[in-house]
């Protein structure tokens, strides 16, 4: 019995000691975030409220949301965001090629530690991409891969993006042999199932552009769901052919 006790007393400490050893390390790792100048842009909770924040469109990411991050929200994602930075048109953020890894490994778990929003985690936005399109037109088409790992269904609402008048969602579909065009009121996504956005289905209208949509562009969505979430997806803009080789696990770094 004493020996049992012992044994759990023993478990007991080597998880609190873990946990407090995490703790430490994401405390230090908020010190370094800190020093090395993000919370300018990002803001020092990582909410993406920086002092900086307004000059750069789409704005810098919010941390909280594990989908907002353009390169994806693990380790290895955020590892390579920092190391080599990020030159996508208006996304600029500087290489930090020189922090040691150490340093790095302990900013890095304080950018997780702030993915505390495990509903949106279950939902993963991939493949985003929006058509780019000449300057003269005011109207294109955003389209994505979106997976429910959860256990309940999902029901996108609407979608909004602050560089359109509109944005709407549409679905094409066949009608006595002609493909028409209409918009939707929403979109179910199944537990643990996933829905298409691609060309001749399911698609994100963006209607009345206030600015033209160029390749290489990174366009700045949100989708809201019924249930109040949102998720924050910053699509590249792509031209035909291009798009199979685009993935964006979770929206943004």
């Amino acid at each position: 019995m004493f020996r049992n006790l012992f044994l759990l007393f023993f478990l007991l400490g080597s998880c609190v000691k873990a946990l407090a050893d995490t703790a430490a390390v994401e405390d230090k790792g908020k010190e370094l975030y800190l020093s090395y100048g993000c919370a300018l842009c990002h803001g020092r909770n990582g909410s993406g409220d920086g002092i900086n924040a307004q000059k750069f469109n789409p704005p810098p990411t919010n941390f909280h949301n594990s989908s907002a991050y353009l390169h994806g929200a693990d380790g290895d994602s955020i590892r390579r965001s920092v190391q080599f930075g990020i030159k996508e048109d208006n996304s600029i953020m500087p290489a930090f090629e020189d922090i040691p890894p150490e340093e790095l490994d302990q900013i890095i778990s304080y950018l997780k530690s702030l993915q505390t929003d495990d509903s949106i985690k279950d939902l993963i936005v991939s493949n985003a991409w929006v058509q780019a399109m000449p300057p003269s037109q005011t109207t294109t088409a955003a389209y994505m891969i979106i997976t429910n790992n959860s256990q309940q269904e999902a029901v996108i609402n609407s979608a909004s993006s602050d560089i359109a008048g509109a944005t709407e969602i549409h679905q094409m579909s066949q009608i006595n042999g002609m493909m028409k065009m209409a918009q939707i009121p929403n979109i179910h996504i199944p537990a643990q199932g996933k829905v298409d956005f691609e060309q001749g289905g399911y698609h994100i209208m963006l209607i009345n552009l206030k600015k033209s949509v160029n390749k290489g562009d990174i366009v700045p969505m949100t989708l809201h769901f019924q249930d109040g979430r949102t998720i924050i997806v910053n699509a590249p803009a792509k031209t035909d052919g291009e798009e199979e080789s685009s993935s964006m696990p979770g929206m943004k770094m």
